[in-house]
């Protein structure tokens, strides 16, 4: 299971691609004949709450462009992008997106009809604060046509999850797109989402054995994928932190261990004039303090530098979290005094005698 809220109910969602075949079905009305008589099929099978044709589903997107807004010009034209979904008005109910204020999507966003969209809250939030944006426009091209606002809907997770002050979604009727090939159907079922794929495949070669379901898939397997590259780079910087963490480590230890080693003489002295093990001790941790001080200073500083490049692999997290911060000094602290102990235990039982012969 993906832990993180993803703005709507995944549980138990499937999203099926349907491959039509181009060259039997070449124009939209025969596309969405097939894809109607399909849904209407998958909507009787026992078990089926809620079915919906859409080109995209999240995670997945078909088409993504640049959030242009009417009346924006300059730089601040390429500032911040879409992920761009073609749905149905059932869409949002399948998926349990809220509609927060306008008008979902109905018979009136004809084909003909003029362009519109629905935008999620953030996007309105941000471009239009104050305003409200319905009846406001945008586009994802600079040559595309512009659309009007007519909705505003809830915020969901998209591939761009990680960086989401600059990404948001947009969505348009499937009703005004020229081209269905692409399209999938979103299923919401009772129980296993699995056990119902076998049947929609056999829905879709009921009514052509030419065309072949593509991906099936749960929502929670599509989140996965989705994240499975920032995983591995999550899980190879932690291995190469534990082999750095491990290497400091023994640095400290063989460098204590030769500095004890080259000052027998004087601990044997220090011993011969009073000095107890605590004493010595402490005089370990002094040698130990120090470098590991400054190490501590260089490395917060080209850490805070250094960042700055892993700044699109976090999640709910800047680059200068104080918590992480915090804990990784009080770590390498540990680490530095756990590599001191031998050392400090070992001059501490030194004979001041045996010392003092070897000098």
């Amino acid at each position: 299971m993906i832990r993180f809220e993803k703005g709507y109910d995944a549980d138990n969602l499937t999203y099926v691609s349907v491959l039509l075949p181009a060259r039997d079905y070449p124009i939209r009305t025969q596309q969405e004949a097939f894809l109607e008589q399909l849904l209407a099929r998958v909507k009787s099978l026992p078990g089926v709450r809620a079915a919906t044709i859409s080109k995209g589903a999240p995670p997945l997107t078909t088409l993504a462009g640049r959030f242009i807004t009417e009346g924006v010009s300059g730089a601040d034209v390429g500032t911040g992008s879409l992920d761009l979904f073609f749905v149905r008005p059932d869409y949002f109910s399948t998926l349990g997106i809220p509609i927060v204020s306008g008008r979902n999507f109905g018979a009136e966003d004809a084909l003909t009809a003029p362009a519109v969209a629905i935008i999620e809250r953030r996007a309105a939030e941000q471009r239009w604060p104050g305003q409200g944006a319905l009846g406001k426009r945008f586009r994802y091209s600079p040559f595309g046509p512009w659309l009007t606002i007519v909705g505003v809907a809830g915020s969901v997770k998209t591939p761009s999850f990680s960086a989401p002050d600059n990404s948001f979604q947009a969505y348009m009727p499937l009703s005004q797109e020229q081209n269905w090939l692409g399209s999938g159907l979103i299923i919401r079922t009772e129980g296993d989402s699995l056990a119902w794929i076998a049947a929609v495949r056999s829905q879709v070669s009921a009514l052509d054995r030419k065309t072949r379901v593509g991906s099936a898939l749960t929502f929670d397997d599509l989140y996965r994928t989705t994240i499975s590259t920032p995983r591995f780079y999550l899980v190879l910087l932690t291995m190469f932190a534990g082999v750095a963490l491990m290497t400091a480590a023994v640095g400290v230890y063989g460098v204590l261990s030769y500095s004890m080693n080259r000052r027998i003489p004087e601990i044997g002295i220090r011993m011969a004039m009073g000095a107890g093990p605590a004493d010595i001790h402490r005089l370990v941790l002094r040698a130990v303090t120090a470098p590991v001080a400054l190490g501590l200073i260089v490395g917060g500083v080209g850490s805070y530098w250094l960042t700055q490049f892993l700044r699109s692999l976090l999640y709910q997290i800047t680059p200068h979290d104080p918590l992480t911060i915090i804990l990784v000094i009080v770590l390498m602290l540990l680490v530095a005094f756990a590599a001191s102990y031998v050392p400090s235990r070992r001059a501490s039982r030194i004979d001041p005698t045996m010392a003092l012969r070897v000098e």
